[in-house]
């Protein structure tokens, strides 16, 4: 064994580090002379599960409770990938110039990996999942548990005025896409849609409506980095909901609701003021859209939804 005036300086053994990780691994320097690992490649199907999304958004703060879920693989991935080059080094370490030996250098080679190597671990794979989400709209029904929206079921005043409906987020929703006034009430008070292929589809999503709790709920597919971002824009600013989303009533407390078939003329300008929800479907109340409804992710569709104004 050599002798300790023949020991290896800090730089020499750097240098023998940095040649072995050039020759027998895929490491190389960034732009900031460190490295960057890899701790885990993850399959294109590699997501979290339903459950561990609900988790996520039903924690106080989403983004911690995402880092959490994933920090303990994300801790075994890296401690993985440091005993690998530990050993890649130890292998090839002894072979430099044949005088020195690992069990020498074994607590500088494992400080040297612990400063200069970035592991990174795809957080970023799993923030680009799709997630199937709900957007359900209070427009002051809230406070009336949302049975504003009851204008033409059973639970319908055949005496009411539309006046009545004020709080009501489908009257919200005729103002938006363009509806005039006088036709609007034409159709509160006399069921007239006047041949508005929209206002029949919302005639007929209230009648085929089987709960008296029912919010206006649109359907759209982000993805998780997108709807932690937009849950975190607060009151601010509008969402822009395209016209080909799936949009109805919905009931998440009683597991019911209307056809979800309202057909919309334009896209949607929501205020994030009347934004009751941003959530995964499932995350809201006792019952998902899909199991209430029995229907396939394909129902969310993406690209239908984006964030405009103050931020």
């Amino acid at each position: 064994m050599s002798s300790i005036n023949t020991m290896l300086s800090d730089v020499q053994v750097r240098e023998h580090i940095e040649a072995i990780l050039a020759e027998h691994t895929y490491l190389r320097k960034n732009e900031y002379g460190r490295y960057d690992c890899q701790t885990y490649y993850p399959d294109w199907n590699d997501r979290l599960c339903h459950a561990s999304i609900v988790e996520i958004f039903s924690a106080g703060n989403a983004m911690d409770a995402f880092y959490d879920r994933l920090f303990h693989h994300a801790c075994d991935c890296e401690s993985i990938e440091f005993s690998n080059l530990v050993g890649i080094v130890k292998q090839h370490f002894d072979d430099i110039d044949g005088e020195h030996y690992f069990s020498e250098y074994n607590d500088i080679v494992s400080s040297w990996i612990e400063e200069n190597i970035d592991f990174n671990y795809p957080y970023g794979h799993y923030l680009g999942q799709d997630v199937c989400a709900n957007i359900m709209v209070d427009t002051g029904d809230g406070n009336y548990d949302f049975t504003r929206n009851n204008m033409f079921n059973f639970y319908r005043n055949d005496n009411a005025k539309v006046g009545d409906y004020s709080e009501s987020s489908l009257l919200w929703l005729m103002e938006q896409q363009g509806v005039s006034d006088d036709a609007i009430a034409n159709f509160v008070e006399k069921a007239d849609a006047n041949g508005c292929a929209f206002l029949e589809s919302v005639q007929q999503e209230s009648e085929n409506c089987s709960t008296e709790m029912a919010a206006l709920t649109f359907l759209v597919k982000v993805s998780l980095r997108e709807l932690l971002e937009l849950r975190d824009k607060g009151a601010k600013g509008n969402l822009i909901i395209s016209k080909n989303a799936e949009c109805g009533l919905f009931d998440p407390w009683g597991g019911a609701g209307g056809p979800l078939e309202i057909a919309l003329k334009q896209d949607v300008v929501l205020p994030m003021k009347f934004v009751d929800s941003i959530l995964p479907d499932g995350c809201r109340g006792n019952y998902s859209v899909a199991s209430v409804y029995g229907v396939c992710e394909s129902i969310w569709r993406r690209n239908c939804v984006r964030h405009e104004g103050e931020e």
